[in-house]
């Protein structure tokens, strides 16, 4: 069965037009990973509303600095090398 978080990966796929799945994954898990780190991890009122799999992603982010939405993009922009 595809969990939620390779379903998430496909529609990204398609939805961008992207022939490297690789690579659309790793933009994926960061980006669910930078939200994380700026939400301070699940937030318990979101935690049942997440599947699974994302939520393991939001969970594994770290503490840092509040990014408005435009700054976290380019953030996470550099942080992989892509646009």
């Amino acid at each position: 069965m595809i969990d939620e978080l390779q379903r998430l990966i496909d529609r990204t796929v398609d939805r961008a037009g992207l022939a490297d799945r690789d690579a659309v994954q790793q933009v994926v898990k960061t980006t669910l990973r930078e939200l994380g780190s700026q939400l301070g991890g699940v937030l318990p009122a979101l935690h049942d509303a997440l599947p699974e799999g994302l939520r393991q992603e939001v969970s594994a982010g770290k503490g840092g600095k509040l990014l408005r939405p435009a700054e976290l993009y380019k953030h996470v922009s550099e942080r992989l090398g892509m646009r």
